[in-house]
C-alpha cells in the first residue's frame, strides 16, 4: 500500500489528542508521526495539541474522521485536515519522509 498522505488532528487538552491518536490508529493502517504541543491563542481553553498521520489517502482521511469524531466527545476539534499527495516543499515542515 502507498504512503501517499498525510493528516492532522488538531484539539485542545493532551489526553483527547492521545484518545484521537489511539482511535485513528485503531481505525486505519496509518502511521503516527508526532504529536505536538503548539501555543493557542490568548484566552484559548487549554493546550493546543497536533496529532499527525501518514499512510494511504482513504487510511489517513478515515483514521482522522474517527479521531477527531472521538476527540470531539471530550473537547474542542480545532481542526482536521488531510492532504494527499503533499508538496515535497513542505517536507521541511510535516516528516513525511516514508510517504511515497
Amino acid at each position: 500500500m502507498a504512503r501517499e498522505a498525510v493528516g492532522f488532528i488538531e484539539v485542545y487538552g493532551y489526553s483527547p489528542a492521545i484518545l484521537a491518536a489511539d482511535t485513528a490508529l485503531k481505525t486505519a493502517d496509518v502511521d503516527l508521526t508526532a504529536i505536538e504541543t503548539t501555543r493557542g491563542k490568548a484566552g484559548s481553553p487549554g493546550l493546543v495539541v497536533l496529532v499527525k498521520l501518514r499512510g494511504s489517502v482513504d487510511a489517513v482521511k478515515a483514521a482522522v474522521e474517527a479521531g477527531a469524531e472521538k476527540a470531539a466527545n471530550y473537547t474542542e476539534v480545532i481542526a482536521s485536515n488531510v492532504i494527499a499527495r503533499p508538496d515535497s516543499s513542505l517536507a521541511s515542515v510535516v516528516d513525511y519522509s516514508n510517504v511515497k
